[in-house]
């Protein structure tokens, strides 16, 4: 029985450790997208995830990147996400927080064909951030 529970330990620690791994890699990638001024290998790092685990990666990056005031920074990993994930709610939800609080980078950096494209009010309107 002991020897079970040191197996079933042990596979709870690899679980563990893989996603602090992943959640420290995407810290560092959204860091030296900061450092850097662009976000292309964040963009790559993104999009090599599956893409069932994409949309939170994304609203991890650009949640980071937009509390850090870098609002410019999040226009590209935005526009992959809506692209990407279009039906999404935290896609709506960023194109949305991004017309009502940055309507001017809609305008000059996503564009505002492309904000017509992808931007679906009824999903909007029925969420949050975590919605």
């Amino acid at each position: 029985m002991s020897s079970w529970l040191v197996i079933g330990g042990a596979a709870l620690g690899a679980v563990v450790l893989l996603f602090a791994f992943r959640a420290s890699a995407l810290t560092r990638g959204v860091r030296q997208a900061i450092s850097a001024g662009d976000t292309t290998a964040l963009q790559a790092q993104l999009a090599a995830l599956a893409p069932d685990e994409q949309p939170t990666a994304y609203d991890r990056a650009i949640g980071e990147i937009w509390s850090a005031y870098e609002r410019e920074l999040t226009v590209p990993l935005i526009r992959d996400l809506a692209a990407r994930h279009t039906e999404t709610r935290i896609a709506q939800y960023w194109l949305s927080q991004l017309r009502d609080v940055e309507p001017e980078l809609v305008s000059e950096e996503l564009g505002r064909e492309f904000f017509g494209e992808h931007y679906r009010p009824e999903i909007a309107a029925s969420c949050g951030r975590f919605g």
